[in-house]
């Protein structure tokens, strides 16, 4: 459960630092988004696996 809290804080600050960017260069919001997305996507997964619920 901790590394799932864990992922969710990285994903805050990656959205910070992307949301700078982002002003900076259109591009960079699509990128951004998807990496985040990418992030969010790992930690349900570290808890699914731990759980067991993951099928």
């Amino acid at each position: 459960m901790k590394k799932y809290i864990l992922s969710i804080i990285l994903v805050l600050t990656t959205t910070t630092v992307f949301a700078q960017d982002q002003t900076v260069n259109g591009n960079f919001k699509v990128t951004g988004g998807s990496v985040l997305r990418a992030d969010l996507y790992v930690g349900e997964w570290d808890v699914s696996n731990k759980t067991g619920l993951g099928d």
